[in-house]
């Protein structure tokens, strides 16, 4: 049935997420070179198979993001906004709310201004609500409660300089994103969440050399990964 197939399928891909270590499961050794060789081919599949969709709204969208990140794709689409993107689409309206708010916006205004200035386009869609909340948690961060207990989201106002440098929003903070050849292999290294952008410009002025140096050691990917790090083993000459 329908069901049983959604049902195993789903198992699968939580199988694979164990399996390539995402969401802090232990899996294979990525930094293993023979494992790396037997991957080459399955991994290369799955990135075909993700690359170019709108992960954020398939259904299992958080299986599928999560994949999408340990197969070692640039951006989940879901939780990865590019700065350049930032005035577009949903993300766009979530801005302009903002702003119209004074740079401090709740949920509920964000979905009141959304229908009074995108009325008759946004109503065609069953989901712009669900799509304006996914939107808030990327483009904005929480700073809080308003005196009638709803959460007050305002947007970082280190954005204000222009866009950083290896820096990429993702749900609830920001994380650097930075390119390493080691030993003649090539690595993506994300860095931890942070919750404003000038801690993650720390993180890629101050620490991410000492991280890179710990991909020389035995044990590093592992040393990483329990910093909070994401380290994706790449192969930049076929990119």
């Amino acid at each position: 049935t329908a069901q049983l197939r959604s049902a195993l399928q789903s198992r699968m891909r939580s199988l694979l997420l164990r399996l390539l270590g995402a969401r802090g499961s232990v899996g294979l050794d990525l930094a293993d070179v023979g494992t790396n060789k037997l991957l080459c081919v399955p991994l290369e599949r799955l990135r075909h198979l993700m690359r170019g969709r709108m992960l954020g709204i398939v259904a299992a969208s958080r299986q599928w993001v999560g994949l999408a990140q340990a197969a070692g794709l640039q951006e989940a689409p879901s939780t990865v906004v590019k700065l350049k993107d930032f005035g577009t689409g949903w993300c766009g309206i979530v801005r302009e709310a903002c702003n119209h708010h004074g740079g401090a916006v709740t949920p509920r205004q964000v979905c009141d201004f959304a229908r009074s200035r995108r009325g008759d386009d946004l109503l065609q869609r069953a989901d712009w609500k669900r799509r304006l909340r996914g939107s808030t948690s990327m483009v904005l961060q929480p700073r809080g409660e308003n005196a009638d207990g709803e959460c007050v989201w305002v947007l970082d106002p280190n954005f204000s300089s222009g866009p950083p440098r290896s820096i990429k929003v993702v749900k609830n903070g920001y994380r650097v994103h930075c390119r390493v050849s080691r030993g003649g292999r090539g690595w993506m290294v994300v860095g931890p969440r942070r919750t404003t952008v000038a801690e993650a410009a720390r993180d890629r002025d101050e620490q991410f050399l000492g991280w890179a140096s710990l991909l020389d050691s035995p044990n590093g990917v592992e040393e990483l990964r329990s910093m909070g790090c994401i380290v994706i083993p790449r192969d930049y000459e076929r990119e």
